[in-house]
């Protein structure tokens, strides 16, 4: 499956919208998807609305269930979720860039940069990995990714589903990621924890350059 010199911009929606979104789930008794690659993509301003449900996202680029992916010379801009969670009530509330939310195995992500990528849902980030293993990142920004509510903000977060968050598909932790040469910049926050690099667990490495 690959995908060269596409463009995704402003598919918005009430509830959760995503510029591509390659997606599977073996615990729904689907296959893993195999050999995927993406590259000279472009995902811009797809924006989740203001509908409070469970799954309420903003996502420019998605890999989850696949085996052996390579996301290549991508960017993701200003993509995001209106949406902010209501208290107690669980879901899926991201902004997010480029992202593998579960079973990504063996997969690389290079050349990339997430910039802007903002929203008022639990958490925002310009590249989220989790529930997945060996992944590499190589050569990768991410920049003035922001969450305007109470939220999270991440350059690079490589977290486990949040507690609050439903449909904790995969593995229960990342194993083998390796960053090599990438750079976060100016990401934020308004209220909660931000920051570069967000490692829950210590089975990642970091080779070169990263800031």
């Amino acid at each position: 499956m690959n995908f060269f010199d596409c463009v995704t911009n402003s598919n918005n929606g009430t509830g959760g919208s995503i510029g591509l979104d390659i997606l599977s789930v073996p615990e729904f008794g689907f296959q893993l998807n195999s050999n995927v690659v993406i590259v000279r993509c472009v995902a811009t301003h797809n924006v989740g609305g203001g509908n409070p449900n469970a799954v309420n996202e903003g996502e420019g680029i998605v890999v989850a269930g696949t085996q052996n992916f390579v996301i290549r010379d991508c960017a993701a801009f200003g993509n995001g979720t209106a949406a902010t969670q209501p208290s107690g009530i669980p879901g899926f509330f991201a902004s997010t860039g480029i992202g593998v939310p579960f079973h990504g195995l063996d997969g690389l992500i290079e050349n990339c940069v997430a910039e802007g990528n903002s929203g008022a849902g639990d958490s925002s980030q310009g590249f989220r990995i989790l529930r997945s293993s060996n992944i590499t990142i190589s050569n990768c920004v991410a920049i003035g990714n922001n969450n305007t509510s109470t939220g999270e903000a991440w350059g690079f977060s490589t977290d486990t589903l949040l507690g609050n968050e439903a449909g904790a598909f995969g593995p229960p932790v990342n194993i083998n990621f390796v960053f090599q040469n990438c750079v976060a910049e100016a990401n934020n926050a308004q209220s909660a924890i931000c920051g570069g690099f967000k490692d829950e667990y210590p089975r990642i490495s970091f080779v070169g350059r990263h800031y």
